[in-house]
């Protein structure tokens, strides 16, 4: 992860001055022949949640069952992840079902611009910043749209 944190500092498209910064291409990106003419980006965010009792306003209940009495603090934060890959690495398993061949995933438990520069360290490796058309499928999240129009 630290690895991947680094190079996506290192190949981000913009520095801390806002200036186009060009350091090109990561050094395990796949070959030129790989460049894709459709390629696809799914990207959406889930939101894990935690419980924590607090106990000092906490008040067992007696004979009671389960939680009752019981006081929480209930907390979580956003995991955003992507599904990148091409239009011809996908199958028809079925007739009402398909698969994808090949993926890379990118996923952090963090804002979505240090996630934004994991997912263009991924376009730069599969080369997908030279495809014809790239699609990105989202919920409509306003961090999603804003990482698309970038």
């Amino acid at each position: 992860m630290q690895l991947d944190e680094a190079a996506a500092a290192r190949h981000a498209p913009y520095d801390d001055n806002g200036l186009q910064r060009i350091d090109g291409r990561p050094s395990d990106a796949v070959a030129a022949s790989w460049t894709p003419d459709v390629a696809s980006l799914e990207v959406d965010g889930v939101l894990p949640m935690t419980l924590q009792e607090l106990p000092d306003k906490s008040e067992p209940v007696a004979g009671a069952r389960g939680a009752k009495g019981w006081r929480s603090k209930l907390e979580g934060r956003e995991v955003k992840s992507a599904v990148l890959y091409r239009a011809k690495d996908q199958a028809q398993e079925m007739p009402s079902r398909g698969c994808l061949l090949r993926r890379t995933y990118a996923s952090l438990l963090e804002t979505w611009l240090p996630f934004a520069l994991l997912v263009w360290l991924s376009i730069l490796k599969l080369r997908y910043d030279k495809a014809k058309l790239l699609v990105v499928l989202g919920d409509g999240a306003g961090w999603i749209g804003s990482q698309a129009t970038n």
